[in-house]
């Protein structure tokens, strides 16, 4: 019964993927074919936000709708850009947010379910939102002392900020709509990576907890904490209350099966065996004819092939420190 019921909520229309693209370099091109190779579900809505200048072809198709902008604050600026202009809250009951600094999703071969019902899953009447991961930052980050000055402090949040990272998340109708209400897509003057950070993805969460709603993520470790009330920072090994860098994660880095969507920068895992990992995903899915004839595209399933089919780099530095070995023996 339970897979019945996500089949129809893809079907019924009823999710629109939301997805940033702002062409920084060619690890965000990378990051948005991955993106379309293996998110792209023709029973799907997508809306994709161009910020600022582009290089390549955009595919077209029925379910996609492109909105252009300019580049600023970040994925912030875009949203609210969009959601001002379009109204697009109106129409749909979910609402997936992605930016091109994340390569994903990342689904194991076996898993047949889509990839947004990993998120949609998470929902409940008491969440509001859900990411790929949520952040507890500490009172004294210099983030954290921003958005007091600004928002205050409370009893729940007096000695950490719990915040889903907003790389990549899910929000319902009703609280985009309330979101709406507060004003909070109204935008802002220009914002840097910090003040986007305060004034975005730390609001945004506390604002829904604000409504009343916890939040979740799709690591499950965060998601024995009730984010309503004072928290302490559960994760001993995280980088200031962030688990997504190197050994940050309990001890160790995030897979990106657990995570779905990873952030490139990071580097927890090198952008071959992410490509790997792609070339296991494909082997069970087809590319979709239309994003085929892209010559991006294109060059994206390439190089998916050249990494893992190709000889390693280090298999042959080992076989000629090998092969310099057996001579030496002859000298």
């Amino acid at each position: 019964m339970a897979n019945v019921q996500k089949k129809n909520r893809v079907q019924s229309g009823k999710v629109l993927v939301v997805y940033h693209y702002y062409e920084k370099d060619q690890s965000y091109i990378d990051n948005f074919s991955h993106f379309l190779r293996f998110g792209y579900c023709v029973e799907l809505n997508y809306l994709i936000i161009i910020a600022g200048e582009y290089t390549i072809d955009f595919p077209l198709a029925d379910n996609i709708k492109y909105f252009f902008t300019e580049n600023k604050n970040f994925d912030y600026g875009g949203y609210c850009a969009a959601i001002c202009e379009l109204k697009a809250w109106q129409e749909y009951d979910f609402y997936l947010f992605i930016n091109s600094s994340v390569r994903g999703p990342f689904i194991p071969a076996y898993d047949n379910q889509n990839w947004t019902d990993l998120f949609i899953d998470l929902f409940s009447n008491e969440v509001g939102i859900v990411g790929s991961a949520i952040s507890i930052t500490p009172s004294h980050h210099s983030i954290a002392k921003m958005y007091y000055g600004k928002y205050g402090i409370r009893e729940r949040n007096d000695q950490f900020l719990g915040h889903v990272q907003t790389t990549c998340y899910a929000l319902t109708r009703p609280v985009l709509e309330q979101l709406v209400k507060l004003g909070f897509y109204e935008g802002a003057e220009n914002l840097n990576k910090d003040e986007t950070i305060c004034h975005y993805e730390i609001r945004l969460s506390q604002l829904i907890v604000d409504m009343g709603l916890n939040l979740r993520c799709i690591l499950p470790e965060y998601n024995q904490v009730d984010y309503r009330k004072e928290l302490l920072d559960i994760n001993p090994s995280s980088r200031e209350g962030d688990s997504g860098f190197e050994r940050s994660y309990f001890g160790r880095s995030v897979h990106p099966y657990e995570s779905i969507f990873i952030k490139t920068s990071r580097a927890t895992l090198s952008e071959e065996d992410l490509m790997r990992l792609a070339h296991s995903m494909s082997i069970n899915l087809k590319l979709n004819d239309a994003l085929e004839r892209q010559h991006f595209m294109r060059s994206f399933v390439q190089k998916i092939q050249a990494s893992s089919l190709g000889p390693r780099e280090d298999s042959r530095l080992q076989k000629k420190s090998l092969l310099k070995s057996m001579l030496n023996r002859f000298k």
